[in-house]
């Protein structure tokens, strides 16, 4: 594997992998959810820390930064 795209780059990486990969086929986006909400809303301190814990290497490899609540 060459490339890892991330969700919060979904478009751009998949015209990425497009291009790579040479096809032409488009992202459909089935079963919005209405709801905008902040996904921090769902989380306090220790559920952070949680998570934080248990993703640690997936954390430090896509260089994620810890939120702050």
């Amino acid at each position: 594997m060459d490339f890892v795209g991330k969700y919060e780059n979904l478009a751009n990486d998949f015209e990425h992998i497009k291009k790579k990969i040479g096809i032409n086929d488009s992202l459909n986006h089935l079963n919005k959810s209405r709801d905008n909400r902040d996904y921090l809303k769902y989380y306090n301190p220790e559920t952070i820390d949680l998570v934080w814990e248990a993703y640690q290497e997936d954390i430090t490899l896509f260089d994620y930064k810890k939120p702050i609540i």
